[in-house]
Protein backbone atom coordinates (compact mmCIF):
# COMPACT_ATOMS: atom_id res chain seq x y z
CA UNK A 1 0.00 0.00 0.00
CA UNK A 2 1.39 3.83 -0.98
CA UNK A 3 0.68 6.93 0.51
CA UNK A 4 -1.02 9.05 -2.35
CA UNK A 5 0.47 13.08 -1.28
CA UNK A 6 -1.73 15.74 -2.52
CA UNK A 7 0.70 18.47 -3.47
CA UNK A 8 -0.01 22.32 -3.39
CA UNK A 9 0.22 24.84 -6.79
CA UNK A 10 -0.09 23.19 -9.79
CA UNK A 11 0.61 27.14 -11.74
CA UNK A 12 3.35 28.95 -9.95
CA UNK A 13 5.28 25.71 -9.08
CA UNK A 14 5.55 24.21 -12.84
CA UNK A 15 9.23 24.70 -13.26
CA UNK A 16 9.77 22.73 -10.08
CA UNK A 17 7.20 20.05 -11.14
CA UNK A 18 8.53 20.09 -14.80
CA UNK A 19 12.58 18.98 -13.47
CA UNK A 20 11.13 17.16 -10.66
CA UNK A 21 8.86 14.87 -13.21
CA UNK A 22 11.46 14.38 -16.04
CA UNK A 23 14.31 13.32 -12.94
CA UNK A 24 11.93 10.57 -11.50
CA UNK A 25 10.84 9.25 -15.16
CA UNK A 26 14.26 9.03 -16.02
CA UNK A 27 16.15 7.48 -12.58
CA UNK A 28 13.37 5.61 -11.28
CA UNK A 29 16.13 4.46 -9.02
CA UNK A 30 16.00 7.48 -7.36
CA UNK A 31 12.47 7.33 -6.20
CA UNK A 32 11.16 6.43 -2.15
CA UNK A 33 8.34 3.44 -3.74
CA UNK A 34 6.18 4.03 -0.80
CA UNK A 35 4.61 7.45 -1.83
CA UNK A 36 3.17 8.79 -5.19
CA UNK A 37 2.53 11.70 -6.18
CA UNK A 38 -1.57 11.58 -6.71
CA UNK A 39 -2.26 15.22 -7.49
CA UNK A 40 -1.54 18.62 -7.42
CA UNK A 41 -3.99 21.50 -6.19
CA UNK A 42 -4.47 25.15 -7.15
CA UNK A 43 -6.00 27.41 -9.29
CA UNK A 44 -5.40 30.07 -11.99
CA UNK A 45 -4.52 33.72 -10.90
CA UNK A 46 -7.84 36.22 -10.95
CA UNK A 47 -10.03 33.53 -10.88
CA UNK A 48 -13.21 34.43 -8.45
CA UNK A 49 -13.74 31.13 -7.78
CA UNK A 50 -10.94 29.99 -5.76
CA UNK A 51 -10.54 29.88 -2.16
CA UNK A 52 -8.12 29.16 0.51
CA UNK A 53 -5.55 31.95 -0.21
CA UNK A 54 -5.93 35.06 -2.43
CA UNK A 55 -3.82 34.98 -5.77
CA UNK A 56 -3.45 37.59 -8.37
CA UNK A 57 -1.38 38.23 -11.17
CA UNK A 58 -2.89 41.63 -12.87
CA UNK A 59 -0.56 41.29 -15.58
CA UNK A 60 -1.68 37.44 -16.52
CA UNK A 61 -5.29 36.10 -17.55
CA UNK A 62 -4.92 32.93 -18.70
CA UNK A 63 -5.93 32.64 -21.94
CA UNK A 64 -7.68 28.89 -22.98
CA UNK A 65 -4.79 27.89 -24.67
CA UNK A 66 -2.52 28.31 -21.78
CA UNK A 67 -4.87 26.44 -19.89
CA UNK A 68 -5.65 23.89 -21.65
CA UNK A 69 -1.26 23.45 -21.89
CA UNK A 70 -0.84 23.65 -18.44
CA UNK A 71 -3.19 20.83 -17.86
CA UNK A 72 -2.45 18.64 -20.31
CA UNK A 73 1.57 19.15 -18.65
CA UNK A 74 -0.20 17.26 -15.74
CA UNK A 75 -2.35 14.92 -16.87
CA UNK A 76 -0.08 13.62 -19.56
CA UNK A 77 2.26 12.75 -16.60
CA UNK A 78 -0.83 10.77 -15.01
CA UNK A 79 -1.52 13.56 -12.54
CA UNK A 80 -4.98 15.04 -12.08
CA UNK A 81 -5.42 19.01 -11.17
CA UNK A 82 -7.30 19.92 -8.40
CA UNK A 83 -9.13 23.27 -8.70
CA UNK A 84 -9.45 24.88 -5.26
CA UNK A 85 -12.96 26.42 -5.92
CA UNK A 86 -13.73 27.28 -2.38
CA UNK A 87 -14.33 30.97 -1.81
CA UNK A 88 -16.59 30.85 0.97
CA UNK A 89 -18.50 34.04 0.09
CA UNK A 90 -19.90 33.83 -3.39
CA UNK A 91 -22.65 35.00 -4.51
CA UNK A 92 -25.23 32.99 -7.11
CA UNK A 93 -24.38 35.91 -10.05
CA UNK A 94 -20.68 34.71 -9.75
CA UNK A 95 -21.16 30.98 -10.78
CA UNK A 96 -21.36 32.48 -14.12
CA UNK A 97 -18.35 33.70 -14.08
CA UNK A 98 -16.88 33.93 -17.88
CA UNK A 99 -13.21 33.45 -16.89
CA UNK A 100 -13.83 30.70 -14.12
CA UNK A 101 -16.10 28.91 -16.29
CA UNK A 102 -13.60 28.32 -19.13
CA UNK A 103 -11.06 26.87 -16.62
CA UNK A 104 -13.55 24.72 -15.99
CA UNK A 105 -14.66 23.48 -18.96
CA UNK A 106 -10.69 23.13 -19.54
CA UNK A 107 -10.14 20.52 -17.28
CA UNK A 108 -13.70 18.67 -17.71
CA UNK A 109 -12.13 15.69 -19.19
CA UNK A 110 -12.83 12.71 -16.52
CA UNK A 111 -9.34 12.86 -14.82
CA UNK A 112 -8.88 16.09 -12.73
CA UNK A 113 -10.70 17.32 -9.88
CA UNK A 114 -12.41 20.11 -7.97
CA UNK A 115 -11.91 20.85 -4.04
CA UNK A 116 -15.69 22.97 -3.37
CA UNK A 117 -17.07 24.00 0.28
CA UNK A 118 -20.12 26.00 -1.06
CA UNK A 119 -23.18 23.49 -1.85
CA UNK A 120 -24.63 25.76 -4.13
CA UNK A 121 -21.45 26.59 -6.18
CA UNK A 122 -21.38 22.84 -5.98
CA UNK A 123 -24.58 22.35 -7.37
CA UNK A 124 -23.76 24.68 -10.00
CA UNK A 125 -20.95 22.64 -10.82
CA UNK A 126 -21.97 19.40 -10.69
CA UNK A 127 -24.57 19.87 -13.15
CA UNK A 128 -22.17 21.87 -15.89
CA UNK A 129 -19.52 19.69 -15.06
CA UNK A 130 -20.61 16.39 -14.13
CA UNK A 131 -16.85 14.65 -15.38
CA UNK A 132 -15.31 16.17 -12.68
CA UNK A 133 -14.35 14.51 -9.53
CA UNK A 134 -15.48 16.40 -6.30
CA UNK A 135 -13.82 16.44 -3.19
CA UNK A 136 -15.22 17.92 -0.35
CA UNK A 137 -13.01 20.90 1.45
CA UNK A 138 -11.71 21.56 5.20
CA UNK A 139 -13.60 24.57 4.91
CA UNK A 140 -17.14 23.08 4.20
CA UNK A 141 -16.77 20.96 6.95
CA UNK A 142 -17.21 23.28 9.54
CA UNK A 143 -19.87 21.69 11.40
CA UNK A 144 -18.80 18.28 10.97
CA UNK A 145 -14.98 16.08 10.86
CA UNK A 146 -15.85 14.63 7.34
CA UNK A 147 -18.28 14.02 4.55
CA UNK A 148 -18.03 10.34 3.54
CA UNK A 149 -21.16 9.54 1.93
CA UNK A 150 -20.52 8.46 -2.15
CA UNK A 151 -21.06 11.31 -3.83
CA UNK A 152 -17.60 12.79 -2.51
CA UNK A 153 -14.07 11.29 -3.99
CA UNK A 154 -12.53 12.27 -1.32
CA UNK A 155 -13.22 14.63 1.80
CA UNK A 156 -10.63 16.22 4.00
CA UNK A 157 -10.42 15.66 7.33
CA UNK A 158 -11.16 18.31 10.23
CA UNK A 159 -7.34 19.26 11.21
CA UNK A 160 -8.02 18.89 15.24
CA UNK A 161 -9.20 15.22 14.27
CA UNK A 162 -5.47 14.35 12.69
CA UNK A 163 -4.05 12.30 15.20
CA UNK A 164 -7.04 11.84 17.60
CA UNK A 165 -6.97 7.91 17.41
CA UNK A 166 -10.43 7.44 18.96
CA UNK A 167 -12.44 9.14 16.19
CA UNK A 168 -9.99 7.76 13.23
CA UNK A 169 -10.60 4.24 14.56
CA UNK A 170 -14.45 4.91 14.20
CA UNK A 171 -14.12 4.88 10.69
CA UNK A 172 -15.46 1.92 8.52
CA UNK A 173 -12.38 0.69 7.23
CA UNK A 174 -14.10 0.27 3.52
CA UNK A 175 -14.20 4.47 3.67
CA UNK A 176 -11.10 5.08 5.27
CA UNK A 177 -9.79 5.57 1.39
CA UNK A 178 -11.75 8.37 1.05
CA UNK A 179 -10.06 10.63 3.68
CA UNK A 180 -7.73 12.99 3.09
CA UNK A 181 -5.43 14.22 6.47
CA UNK A 182 -3.72 17.49 5.80
CA UNK A 183 -0.53 17.06 7.32
CA UNK A 184 1.74 20.39 7.33
CA UNK A 185 -0.74 23.47 7.91
CA UNK A 186 0.94 25.32 10.65
CA UNK A 187 -2.24 26.91 11.96
CA UNK A 188 -3.02 26.54 15.38
CA UNK A 189 -6.26 24.70 15.46
CA UNK A 190 -7.50 26.81 18.37
CA UNK A 191 -7.28 29.97 16.62
CA UNK A 192 -11.04 31.93 16.84
CA UNK A 193 -11.00 33.28 13.75
CA UNK A 194 -9.93 30.16 11.24
CA UNK A 195 -12.96 30.60 9.05
CA UNK A 196 -12.60 34.24 9.20
CA UNK A 197 -9.54 33.94 7.49
CA UNK A 198 -10.79 32.16 4.92
CA UNK A 199 -13.78 34.48 4.10
CA UNK A 200 -11.33 37.96 3.99
CA UNK A 201 -9.17 35.86 1.80
CA UNK A 202 -12.24 35.26 -0.33
CA UNK A 203 -13.45 38.74 0.11
CA UNK A 204 -9.96 40.13 -1.74
CA UNK A 205 -10.16 37.41 -4.62
CA UNK A 206 -13.85 39.06 -5.24
CA UNK A 207 -13.27 42.45 -4.91
CA UNK A 208 -9.80 42.91 -6.86
CA UNK A 209 -8.48 45.44 -3.80
CA UNK A 210 -5.65 45.14 -2.05
CA UNK A 211 -5.55 42.86 0.79
CA UNK A 212 -6.40 43.92 4.31
CA UNK A 213 -4.01 41.96 6.52
CA UNK A 214 -5.62 43.33 9.85
CA UNK A 215 -8.44 41.98 9.15
CA UNK A 216 -6.99 38.15 8.18
CA UNK A 217 -4.05 38.63 10.97
CA UNK A 218 -3.88 35.47 13.18
CA UNK A 219 -4.89 36.49 16.35
CA UNK A 220 -2.45 34.22 18.52
CA UNK A 221 -0.76 36.62 21.17
CA UNK A 222 2.50 34.60 20.09
CA UNK A 223 3.06 34.24 16.78
CA UNK A 224 5.45 31.55 17.00
CA UNK A 225 2.79 29.51 18.58
CA UNK A 226 1.50 29.30 15.08
CA UNK A 227 4.55 27.10 14.02
CA UNK A 228 5.15 25.81 17.42
CA UNK A 229 2.39 23.38 17.59
CA UNK A 230 3.03 21.99 14.05
CA UNK A 231 6.41 20.30 15.77
CA UNK A 232 5.01 19.59 19.01
CA UNK A 233 5.01 16.98 20.25
CA UNK A 234 1.57 16.83 22.85
CA UNK A 235 0.01 18.91 20.32
CA UNK A 236 0.33 17.02 17.48
CA UNK A 237 -2.01 17.37 14.61
CA UNK A 238 0.68 17.70 12.23
CA UNK A 239 1.40 14.27 9.95
CA UNK A 240 4.99 13.34 9.34
CA UNK A 241 6.60 11.28 6.64
CA UNK A 242 7.68 8.28 9.69
CA UNK A 243 3.72 8.44 11.11
CA UNK A 244 2.41 8.13 7.75
CA UNK A 245 4.21 5.01 6.75
CA UNK A 246 3.75 3.48 10.79
CA UNK A 247 0.79 4.79 11.91
CA UNK A 248 -1.91 6.08 8.89
CA UNK A 249 -0.91 3.46 6.32
CA UNK A 250 -1.40 -0.15 8.23
CA UNK A 251 -4.67 1.57 8.98
CA UNK A 252 -5.78 2.11 5.97
CA UNK A 253 -5.23 5.97 5.54
CA UNK A 254 -4.05 6.41 2.24
CA UNK A 255 -4.39 10.27 1.65
CA UNK A 256 -2.24 13.19 2.68
CA UNK A 257 -2.18 16.87 1.95
CA UNK A 258 1.29 19.24 1.79
CA UNK A 259 0.38 23.07 2.64
CA UNK A 260 2.64 25.52 0.57
CA UNK A 261 0.83 27.16 -2.16
CA UNK A 262 2.94 30.20 -3.60
CA UNK A 263 5.85 28.54 -1.48
CA UNK A 264 8.58 27.44 -3.19
CA UNK A 265 11.14 26.15 -0.43
CA UNK A 266 8.04 24.16 0.61
CA UNK A 267 7.03 22.70 -2.43
CA UNK A 268 10.91 21.56 -2.88
CA UNK A 269 11.67 20.35 0.20
CA UNK A 270 8.58 18.44 0.63
CA UNK A 271 9.07 16.51 -2.69
CA UNK A 272 12.39 15.59 -1.83
CA UNK A 273 11.39 14.72 1.69
CA UNK A 274 8.97 12.16 0.35
CA UNK A 275 9.87 10.85 -3.25
CA UNK A 276 13.71 10.91 -2.46
CA UNK A 277 15.81 8.55 -1.02
CA UNK A 278 18.41 9.77 1.38
CA UNK A 279 21.27 9.39 -0.59
CA UNK A 280 19.67 11.48 -3.63
CA UNK A 281 18.41 14.19 -1.44
CA UNK A 282 20.69 16.75 -1.95
CA UNK A 283 21.38 16.67 -5.73
CA UNK A 284 18.17 16.85 -6.38
CA UNK A 285 17.13 19.60 -3.73
CA UNK A 286 19.94 21.68 -5.66
CA UNK A 287 18.52 20.95 -8.63
CA UNK A 288 15.35 21.76 -8.48
CA UNK A 289 16.39 25.14 -6.85
CA UNK A 290 18.30 25.77 -9.87
CA UNK A 291 14.88 25.08 -12.18
CA UNK A 292 13.81 28.52 -10.48
CA UNK A 293 16.64 30.62 -12.42
CA UNK A 294 14.52 32.86 -14.16
CA UNK A 295 11.48 32.56 -12.48
CA UNK A 296 12.03 34.57 -9.24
Amino acid sequence: MKANMIFPDFVNMINIYDYFLNTINNHPEIIDNRFTLKAIFGCFPNAIWNGGGHFFDPNHFFLQEEVERYINFYNSNGIPIRYTFTNPVLEEHMYYDTYCNMLAKAGHNGFNEILTSDPKLEEYLREKYPNYKYVKSIIGTKDQDIFLDDKYYMSVLKRKRNNDWNFLDTIPLEKRSKVELLCTDPCPTNCPRIYEHYKEHGKHQISYYSFNKDQSECTMQDIKGCFEEKYSKTLRVHIEKEMILKDYLPKGFTNFKISGRFNYGTVIEELVNYFILPEYQKDIRINLINSLVGVL
